[in-house]
C-alpha cells in the first residue's frame, strides 16, 4: 500500500465539474448495463454542448460533449434525475492568466442527483498543471463523502516516475491517496548512480 499527498489541482478539477453536474458517457459493447434504456423521450438532448464558465471575465473552465441528456428513472417509486453524454466529454481548467491548468476526459460518465454520485468510464484521464497524470477505466466521486476511488487499475505518470495500483481511494482533495498493490517505476540518472 502506497500513500500519496498530491494532485490537488486534479481534484478541484473534479469537484468544479461534480457541482456543475456535467458528465459523459459512452456506450461500448462491453458497457451494455452502464446506460438506460431510453424507452421514452428523454427530457432534454444537446448536440455538440458547450459550456464556458467565468468569473470576473476570466475563463475558468470550458466543458464540452458531442451529445449531453438529461433523462430521469424511477427508483423506489421516486423519479431521479440523471445525466449522461454518450459520445464522451472533456473539461479544461484554466488559471487567472488563461493558462490551462487541468483537463479531465473519459469516454463515459454518469451524474446521479440524488445519489451525489459522479462516475467516469473508458479512457479516464485527469491532468494537473505540474504535468501529472491519472489514468484509469473507472472514477467514482461520491459528494457526501468527500470521497474519490478507482476499483480497477490505475496508473500516475510523473516527471520522474510512473505509479500503478489495483485500485485506488482517496479524498476529495486528493491529499490522502492510497494505491493498493502499487509498483513504482523511477527513471534513474547513470550519473547519480556513479556519484554515489
Amino acid at each position: 500500500m502506497l500513500v500519496i499527498k498530491k494532485y490537488r489541482n486534479m481534484v478541484a478539477l473534479l469537484t468544479v465539474v461534480s457541482t456543475l453536474f456535467l458528465f459523459s458517457c459512452k456506450n461500448t459493447g462491453s458497457d451494455q448495463n452502464i446506460l438506460p434504456e431510453y424507452k421514452h423521450v428523454p427530457i432534454s438532448t444537446a448536440e455538440n454542448f458547450e459550456m464556458t464558465f467565468t468569473d470576473s471575465a476570466r475563463v475558468t473552465m470550458h466543458f464540452t460533449a458531442p451529445v449531453l441528456v438529461v433523462d430521469t428513472k424511477e427508483v423506489d417509486d421516486e423519479i431521479e434525475q440523471f445525466k449522461v453524454c454518450p459520445k464522451g466529454f472533456i473539461v479544461e481548467r484554466f488559471n487567472n492568466d488563461g493558462v490551462q491548468v487541468g483537463h479531465i476526459s473519459a469516454d463515459y460518465g454518469k451524474q446521479e442527483e440524488a445519489l451525489h454520485r459522479f462516475e467516469a468510464r473508458g479512457n479516464v484521464i485527469v491532468s494537473n498543471d505540474k504535468g501529472d497524470t491519472l489514468k484509469t477505466e473507472h472514477l467514482i466521486y461520491l459528494q457526501q463523502e468527500k470521497k474519490i476511488y478507482s476499483d480497477v487499475f490505475v496508473k500516475i505518470i510523473q516527471k520522474d516516475r510512473i505509479i500503478t495500483g489495483d485500485r485506488f481511494e482517496s479524498d476529495e482533495n486528493f491529499e490522502n491517496r492510497v494505491l493498493y498493490n502499487s509498483k513504482i517505476q523511477m527513471d534513474i540518472d547513470d550519473n547519480d548512480i556513479q556519484k554515489k
